[in-house]
């Protein structure tokens, strides 16, 4: 448990201690702060705020009941690294807009939340986009639960910024210095009227490392999957696959079957489509990530299994398409379970390489203001931090070189051409793959065999093995491990063993075999080869006659034949797949 304590940041009666504008906006009102900016207007984007007179120059977190009713204030929220009024950072409740039945502009009515940051001169960028409950009652205020009021909260730690609503996590931004974190913290609004109540903040002293401790244990229980949705948000979770009716175009049965790769979850309809068009949004988007190998899946409503064939002819969505199930009444099975009611179509979901929801949303355009090539979404910055973080660009291209090159390489015992793949997947991070921790383990194997050579020596020499140790002494050049004088002593006692001579002397006698044209020439060689490899040392020339045995006495020239061709790698099939286990 940590010594530090929350502090009241209002003290319920006056504005003491808070800087603000003598406009009237944020007024003191008992228990709580009222904000009243202006007439409430859905498409205006103004704001005010109030600032804490207090600095951080280390970690800190902010937290908020805040009452904000739909058609009554556009946004409000918390405030935090201001520099100017027009430079700061701020994670705003936009509790979503009363749309009537005849409402035709395709916008989704959830309500959402932004963190975003603003650089002045109107530049203002939005790192986070989700979607939330906003039509229960979720937040306390005095501990009585009150309609529309809920709890927003943010945790910084280092470069890290954690947002919190209502106690559930929402998501991470990482920043790219603490010095864009530093500065004022503390409520903003848009036009409207909110308020805000049980105000508190925790200010931490420079390099105190309480606040990433705690961040650590807090985070381990919001990286449990449960396998279940909070209030229909899937973030975090590995999200069920999709029912479906029937697939329209391509077919897929997992999340896991295209491999390692990023995905997107599209639900979907015709008529959302005709309003807020997104078909040419993906494809472009499907176009300028092909490198990452993005893969798309898209499930159009129920309503539209008639008339979903035609449609997509018409307009080329990617990936695979399907119909969402409906096995009883309502919007559909998938639709259900993902929350369609609530949070509207467009309804997108992006997944990381593990499965896991890392952004819900919408793309962020409308009816009125369709998408243009070029113009960013809400989906941009996730899908941009995903693949950094996951380095997806180069690992697509690592993965295939893998496949391709290092695996048949491998497998024949060519070290040489897959050491420099092996080598690369040092720099992506252990557990992203299970190529890439195949290929670590592999490189972790030859790299020991090779710098503990005498050792590996001795055990081959257990397993009369010796001849092994030919083949792992021209790998040990290829990873820079050389010998000393006396590995090379030991080395040379080995290789000269009598195991070692008696395999090089059996290499000669099935070389006999194979040079027999005839038949019968051949299964009288193979009965020679045969009855001299009884009299031999070592676990290759055993397991040779073991093979040679049931061909001699079933007078088979054919298998006899591949069993000589076969024989001089036996070493190489042994160290690779029983020692170094590959």
């Amino acid at each position: 448990k940590s010594l530090q304590l929350w502090s009241v940041a209002y003290d319920e009666k006056s504005l003491d201690g808070w800087s603000f504008s003598e406009d009237g906006v944020f007024t003191a009102d008992s228990a709580y702060i009222q904000t009243k900016f202006g007439e409430y207007s859905d498409s205006l984007f103004d704001f005010r705020m109030l600032t804490l007179d207090k600095a951080t120059s280390g970690d800190f977190s902010l937290e908020a009941d805040v009452l904000a009713e739909k058609g009554k204030v556009n946004f409000c929220g918390l405030l935090f690294g201001k520099k100017s009024v027009s430079s700061f950072h701020a994670l705003m409740l936009f509790p979503g807009k009363v749309r009537g039945k005849d409402d035709k502009s395709g916008l989704s009515s959830s309500g959402f939340i932004d963190l975003a940051s603003s650089y002045g001169n109107a530049a203002f960028k939005t790192w986070r986009h989700n979607a939330v409950q906003t039509s229960k009652n979720a937040g306390t205020e005095s501990g009585t639960v009150a309609q529309g009021v809920h709890k927003l909260r943010i945790d910084v730690s280092g470069a890290l910024v954690d947002a919190w609503f209502d106690g559930e996590f929402l998501a991470t931004q990482e920043f790219a210095s603490v010095d864009v974190l530093r500065g004022g913290f503390g409520l903003i609004t848009g036009p409207g009227n909110a308020r805000f109540s049980n105000i508190r903040f925790m200010s931490r002293a420079p390099r105190d490392p309480a606040a990433q401790i705690e961040r650590e244990i807090r985070m381990e229980g919001f990286a449990k999957d449960t396998g279940t949705s909070i209030d229909g948000s899937w973030l975090g979770r590995v999200p069920p696959w999709p029912k479906t009716e029937r697939w329209v175009q391509g077919q897929r049965e997992r999340w896991n079957d295209k491999g390692p790769v990023p995905q997107l979850l599209v639900l979907w309809s015709i008529p959302q489509n005709n309003l807020v068009k997104i078909d040419a949004w993906l494809a472009d988007l499907a176009s300028r990530h092909a490198d990452v190998g993005l893969e798309f899946v898209c499930l159009a409503s129920p309503n539209d299994e008639k008339d979903v064939d035609a449609y997509v002819k018409s307009h080329a969505f990617p990936g695979v398409v399907a119909v969402d199930a409906r096995s009883s009444e309502g919007i559909g099975d998938t639709f259900t379970a993902y929350a369609v009611d609530r949070f509207n179509l467009p309804r997108l979901l992006l997944l990381d390489i593990d499965g896991k929801v890392v952004w819900e949303g919408d793309p962020g355009f409308s009816s009125a203001a369709p998408w243009a090539a070029g113009q960013e979404t809400f989906l941009d910055v996730p899908l941009a931090d995903l693949i950094e973080k996951r380095k997806l660009k180069e690992l697509t291209a690592w993965t295939k070189q893998w496949n391709e090159r290092a695996v048949p390489a491998l497998a024949g015992g060519d070290v040489a051409t897959a050491l420099p793949i092996l080598r690369q997947a040092k720099g992506f991070q252990k557990g992203l793959t299970a190529a890439i921790d195949d290929a670590r383990t592999k490189l972790d194997a030859l790299e020991n065999a090779c710098a503990a050579i005498s050792a590996t020596a001795a055990t081959f020499t257990r397993e009369e093995a010796d001849p092994a140790i030919e083949i792992v002494m021209k790998w040990a050049p290829l990873v820079e491990k050389p010998f000393d004088k006396n590995t090379q002593v030991t080395l040379k006692a080995v290789r000269e063993s009598k195991v070692a001579k008696d395999w090089q002397e059996a290499l000669k006698l099935v070389d006999r075999v194979k040079a027999k044209a005839k038949p019968a020439d051949k299964l009288t060689q193979a009965q020679e080869c045969a009855a001299k490899l009884e009299t031999m040392s070592g676990r290759f020339p055993r397991e040779l006659l073991a093979d040679l045995k049931p061909a001699i006495e079933a007078g088979d020239a054919a298998k006899l034949n591949e069993i000589a061709t076969s024989a001089a790698q036996r070493p190489s099939r042994w160290l690779l797949t029983e020692y170094m286990r590959w």
